[in-house]
């Protein structure tokens, strides 16, 4: 999961009918911290750890399954990877599906 990653699936665009975004599963990513964000908090921003290096990530509406990510070291997802440009930058941008966690 690097940006070169987003950047591949990107060229497949447009997503749609006929063409959904890719999902990817991604097993054993390490789970360094998270903390809830948005303005209930309902929503889980995950930074992972990944063979590639340190991610972030963001999973809406799953601030209530925060527990799930105390009892294993890492967890495996499956998520839509795109590019966000921040301040003129492109980063890769990671939106968890869904998540288990893992031993």
């Amino acid at each position: 999961m690097t940006l070169r990653t987003a950047e591949v699936l990107e060229a497949l665009q447009p997503f749609g009918a006929g063409n959904p975004t890719p999902l990817l599963r991604v097993r054993g990513l390490g789970v360094r911290s998270y903390n809830t964000i948005g303005q209930d908090g309902i929503h889980l921003k995950l930074h992972l750890r990944t063979p590639a290096g340190a991610a972030q990530a963001v999973i809406w509406g799953a601030a209530s399954r925060s527990r799930e990510l105390l009892r294993l070291p890492a967890i495996d997802i499956v998520a839509t990877v795109g590019i966000d440009h921040w301040s003129g930058r492109p980063r890769l941008a990671i939106e968890v599906k869904d998540f288990i966690a893992t031993e």
